[in-house]
């Protein structure tokens, strides 16, 4: 310590926090350093998001959860990467703000990321999708510059021009919604007879 990262990653990551107080150890981002690593994570349970930061000068392993407030207080109107530097046992500072780190223990995450992709599809949150836009713009990407990996009913990777430049993934957690009758609901919006049935439509195709 102390250790340097950039303000864009931890807006990126903040994104990603969770706001539910019965999960305050989720209300953060963790930084978890080894002597030349620094790992950057966040998660709400539907969400994750991971850095690798690269830090040959550090020499202290450590490991915090910075609350989401303090990332943005710190980051707000940086343009340069941030000092983060222990003052006490209790408090730390992030740039400018001094802060408490969150009390509690961070998930161990590494075995929710899928080490392949089925490239099966799957369905998701669309303000989670939104988010992953806007993660990737923030690391210097665009928001429609994202790729999913799609895992069927399996965690998702996904990826961005921004968050290969900053060594980062996300992770999103598929929807498990119940099939849906799409010719009743063709049928009830367009009026009956507008969807052909199944079985009809493969006699009319053969």
């Amino acid at each position: 310590m102390p250790v340097t990262l950039s303000p864009d990653l931890l807006k990126a990551a903040v994104l990603f926090t969770s706001k539910e107080e019965i999960r305050f150890y989720l209300k953060g981002v963790a930084i978890q350093a080894t002597p030349a690593t620094i790992k950057v994570a966040a998660t709400d349970g539907h969400r994750l998001f991971v850095a690798r930061v690269d830090q040959p000068e550090n020499t202290e392993t450590f490991s915090i959860i910075i609350p989401s407030d303090a990332i943005i207080s710190a980051t707000k109107g940086a343009k340069h990467p941030l000092d983060l530097s222990k003052l006490s046992d209790t408090q730390y500072r992030l740039g400018d703000t001094i802060f408490t780190p969150i009390d509690g223990n961070f998930p161990g995450y590494e075995f929710i990321v899928p080490k392949s992709v089925s490239g099966e599809t799957a369905q998701f949150n669309p303000e989670y999708v939104a988010s992953l836009g806007k993660a990737n713009k923030l690391l210097g990407g665009s928001a429609e510059n994202v790729t999913i990996g799609y895992n069927g009913d399996k965690p998702a990777l996904v990826t961005g021009s921004g968050f290969k430049a900053h060594n980062a993934l996300a992770v999103l957690m598929p929807l498990r919604s119940a099939a849906e009758d799409w010719a009743s609901i063709l049928n009830s919006t367009m009026g009956d007879g507008f969807a052909t049935p199944p079985a009809e439509a493969q006699a009319l195709a053969a």
